[in-house]
């Protein structure tokens, strides 16, 4: 069976989950990027979507490699207009160029793959890890006065709380808090 991307199920299943989250919307970044990390766990092998997963899809989107996936889910041209709005958010929060966004996308899918035997794509679960990110990523979303849940939210957390196995991929990021600490506001946890 062929490799495929996400589904509008998998939208559908997402939109439903999400809307438990908080009483703030959710932006179609969410979707998308929700949607690009069960794909990654999936070619990964995992048994449920973690962190890591989230921070690659992140990247990904970030690295501008996301049309035909929020195609796939039928994302109108103004959602997706929306999401590269998002993204160059996020890219002004990273300090990294283009070459070393690209390449931590490049490290990290390589370090999950583990081969390329047969993949089932399925809905995976989010692992706890993830699920306490998307309420972090409410709460922040929540204390912004933001009306929506975005990606911008979801990869701040990831960023603040940076999974171990980026690290490497990271390396201008401070190694106890995840961040530069001189960066995030006082309100943001991990941050001392």
């Amino acid at each position: 069976m062929p490799r495929q991307g996400p589904t509008v199920r998998t939208l559908e299943s997402t939109r439903e989950v999400t809307a438990q989250l908080s009483e703030t919307g959710i932006h179609d970044s969410v979707q998308l990027v929700w949607a690009m990390a069960n794909r990654e766990a999936c070619l990964a092998g995992a048994a449920r979507i973690e962190p890591i997963h989230f921070l690659l899809a992140s990247l990904i989107i970030i690295d501008g490699l996301f049309e035909d996936a929020a195609n796939a889910l039928e994302f109108s041209q103004d959602s997706i207009s929306s999401v590269f709005k998002i993204v160059a958010e996020c890219r002004s929060r990273m300090k990294m160029t283009d070459d070393e966004i690209t390449a931590a996308r490049r490290g990290i899918r390589e370090a999950l793959r583990r081969g390329e035997g047969k993949v089932e794509f399925t809905m995976l679960h989010r692992a706890p890890e993830s699920r306490f990110m998307f309420q972090r990523a409410g709460r922040r979303a929540e204390n912004d006065g933001a009306s929506e849940v975005t990606l911008f939210h979801i990869f701040i957390e990831l960023l603040e709380n940076l999974p171990a196995e980026a690290m490497p991929f990271f390396p201008s990021w401070a190694k106890k808090t995840g961040a530069p600490s001189d960066e995030w506001p006082d309100y943001i946890g991990g941050i001392s």
